[in-house]
């Protein structure tokens, strides 16, 4: 039992999420392909990291001790990405689950978001012409962006605003609010190569209502 109890310890585990919360912008089974198939493996990959790397386990240990279990992952997961070789497989498996869980955490239904953005889109936007901008933005940069990587919804200069990075690459310099996994993985089964339709409707599935509540964060510290 005690075996048991220590080696349940020492492994990270996965965020649940609702495959059927996001439909009928993403399918169920976009969705368990994305969840199962890329980010479950991931998890598999750091959690085989951990028990071979002393290292590993000494920050994982340490972090576990020292935060609160609700910010115990984040810290985790942000501090390994920052104190080991960019270019090692425990960077690369860390900050895709980094990134992962930040995606599911970003987008909810359309009904919610669209709910959310009615409420709160005066607090967000100064005006329709800045909501506009954001939104073009938020397509092109999308759009632009070649091969793989992510779309960032990041706060900077007291505003909205969005930046794009590649493979698992996580923008440590800016406020980060959300993101958009634009690796075709994530669409591709729904959209194939339609990388615009995708967006077009992730957008009307960010959780505004957390981005909100982010920025506010930043306000009072600052």
């Amino acid at each position: 039992m005690l075996i048991s109890y220590i080696m349940s310890n020492f492994i990270l585990e996965p965020v649940q999420i609702d495959f059927k919360e996001f439909i009928p912008y993403i399918g169920e089974k976009q969705m368990k392909v994305h969840y199962n198939g890329h980010y479950m493996k991931y998890i598999a990959n750091f959690n085989k990291l951990l028990e071979s790397d002393s290292k590993l386990k000494k920050i994982y240990c340490e972090v576990k001790k020292t935060t609160v279990e609700e910010h115990f992952k984040k810290s985790l997961l942000l501090l390994i990405v920052e104190l080991f070789d960019k270019n090692s497989d425990i960077v690369h498996n860390t900050a895709q689950i980094y990134n992962h869980e930040l995606y599911w955490k970003t987008i909810v239904s359309s009904e919610k978001s669209i709910h959310m953005l009615c409420n709160i889109k005066n607090k967000l936007f100064d005006s329709h012409e800045t909501f506009s901008s954001f939104y073009n933005k938020f397509i092109n940069e999308g759009i632009k962006h070649f091969g793989s990587g992510w779309l960032w919804l990041i706060f900077v200069n007291n505003k909205l605003d969005i930046i794009t990075t590649h493979d698992a690459i996580i923008p440590y310099t800016e406020q980060i609010l959300g993101v958009i996994d634009l690796w075709e993985h994530s669409y591709y089964l729904d959209y194939e190569s339609e990388r615009k339709k995708y967006l077009e409707n992730m957008f009307k599935m960010i959780n505004w209502t957390k981005i909100y509540s982010k920025i506010s964060l930043i306000s009072l510290k600052n």
